[in-house]
């Protein structure tokens, strides 16, 4: 389809008045010369009795066709552009005159302006995604080994899985960006992006060092990109494992800048002696995800404090973008601290 409409375009009348400038002007070079497709002269001819006729004809003919094809390609696109401009405008105001005869409110225009560029102007949505927090203790010789100190953090590890897809009608060179908190640059080393894949291509090291260098890091943040072309309509699987340090008492706010359809969420608390809660930050609350397995549903979000295990939960509605959550967790009150499970916590580090 896209090659025939790009075949149509090619062969358009701008495209064909350049064609035929640029013949006659080599036509006219030809005769000018005195070449022939034959070898020879026909004294007869109108050319051979007065030959600049003829060629002037065809050079100003074929200039004339040039300067044509290059006048109308610039109205054409001036027009274009201020038809987009009358487009947007209309947009806009139609917006907002429906926004007033829908819900009889008068919103400033600032306001429809952002809610068009920021959620129906968007060009690339998640039509699914996971998102996956591990909370884990330190074991002690792990602190030691790393110079981490004693009994102030925690390692939280995440894991996203994600399907981007391209709703537009032309193709997108999307950035895929990850951005990862530093709490401590001494102990930068235990932070960053660990394994991942984007569509059917692996990071391995050499891709995730070019995602890293693609873009500076701040005082804050390690920071990584790449740029991926995706086809109209084209989904792509984008997956990230990284790994943060945390204080004790904590959080983590995680925010989607994607229209995101079909989001879950695992909360998987590896530690004794904590409680903790996930409190959304979009519209309506996350709910207990049911278990075909067994049933069931997990434990309710809005619940009092939660201890360790595994919960998985679901947003009520679609995430917007700048949408998200917060997980946070404390020391659990009246609770003392139980074994860590060091064969796990250790994986963390390796």
């Amino acid at each position: 389809m896209y090659e025939i409409n790009a075949w149509k375009k090619f062969f358009s009348q701008s495209w064909l008045l350049g064609g035929i400038g640029v013949l006659f002007l080599l036509l006219s070079v030809i005769l000018d010369q005195g070449l022939l497709l034959d070898g020879h002269v026909n004294e007869s001819t109108l050319w051979y009795r007065n030959p600049f006729v003829l060629v002037e004809l065809l050079r100003e003919t074929g200039f004339a066709a040039i300067i044509a094809l290059v006048v109308s390609t610039l109205v054409e696109r001036t027009a274009r552009i201020e038809q987009q401009e009358r487009t947007n405008s209309d947009l806009q105001k139609i917006s907002k005159n429906v926004i007033a005869a829908t819900f009889g409110l008068q919103i400033p225009n600032r306001i429809v302006n952002n809610v068009i560029y920021s959620v129906l102007s968007s060009k690339i949505i998640r039509s699914r995604m996971k998102v996956t927090f591990i909370l884990l203790d330190i074991p002690e010789e792990v602190e030691i080994k790393h110079g981490i100190p004693k009994g102030k953090f925690r390692i939280l590890q995440m894991q996203s899985d994600s399907e981007m897809t391209n709703v537009s009608a032309t193709a997108i060179d999307h950035p895929i960006r990850l951005f990862v908190p530093i709490i401590d640059s001494t102990l930068n080393h235990l932070v960053g992006l660990r394994s991942g894949s984007i569509g059917s291509e692996k990071l391995s090291e050499a891709l995730i060092r070019q995602g890293s260098e693609a873009i500076p890091d701040t005082a804050y943040e390690k920071r990584y990109e790449w740029s991926r072309r995706i086809a109209p309509m084209e989904t792509i699987r984008v997956a990230f494992n990284y790994q943060l340090l945390k204080e004790i008492s904590d959080n983590e706010v995680w925010t989607s800048l994607l229209p995101t359809e079909n989001l879950e969420v695992t909360v998987d608390i590896q530690c004794n002696d904590v409680e903790w809660g996930l409190d959304a930050r979009c519209m309506g609350q996350f709910r207990p995800a049911y278990d075909p397995l067994n049933e069931v549903f997990d434990v309710d979000p809005d619940s009092a404090p939660k201890r360790s295990g595994r919960f998985r939960f679901t947003p009520i509605d679609t995430l917007l973008p700048y949408q998200g959550m917060t997980l946070w967790w404390r020391p659990a009150r009246n609770i003392p601290v139980g074994p860590v499970p060091a064969a796990s916590m250790r994986e963390a580090f390796e």
